[in-house]
């Protein structure tokens, strides 16, 4: 419970590890707190109505470019919104950028963003994973931000490979 928005009970849908010494924390209401660690001290909070247009639908992943030590916060939503937060010394910023499923060649079918992540050795690059609803339906997308431009993985075999070859780059630079 946050007393702080809201009376009511709010379910956290994710916490994400910020650096240095942050933490991020969404709720199921789509409202976003940024908190000093370990005091837990408020840096910022974003009321939903704030920050998210209504059409993207509800947060459903959250990724933060740990890596590359940047505060860029990722935010893929219900209905195929992708969104980038940038968490400054004080304050939270609602960045200019915002992709839709037709930007990853996804037009004309209905997907949520089930998982994003950043390549640890370019940043500019984003591995995005979207549900279809069903099992015989999702997909991996690889999008190039500095081209803006995007290679869907059309096999299990060409989404293992990518699988593997990130676990063995971040594999790499944790060693």
């Amino acid at each position: 419970m946050r007393p702080w928005l809201t009376e009511e009970a709010n379910e956290v849908v994710s916490i994400v590890a910020l650096h240095p010494n942050r933490i991020l924390v969404a709720f199921g209401d789509n409202s976003l707190v940024v908190m000093e660690l370990p005091t837990l001290e408020v840096i910022d909070l974003l009321r939903s109505s704030s920050w998210m247009n209504p059409k993207w639908g509800d947060i459903t992943a959250i990724h933060c470019d740990m890596p590359n030590e940047k505060n860029f916060i990722y935010v893929g939503t219900s209905e195929g919104y992708l969104t980038v937060l940038d968490v400054m010394e004080s304050a939270v910023r609602v960045c200019d950028f915002e992709l839709t499923t037709s930007d990853f060649s996804l037009q004309g079918q209905s997907f949520s963003i089930s998982d994003i992540q950043s390549c640890p050795k370019d940043e500019r690059f984003l591995v995005i994973g979207f549900d279809g609803g069903n099992a015989n339906c999702g997909a991996v997308v690889v999008y190039d931000q500095r081209m803006k431009d995007s290679l869907q993985l059309d096999s299990m075999v060409q989404t293992l490979i990518l699988v593997q070859l990130l676990f063995m780059i971040s594999t790499n630079i944790r060693s």
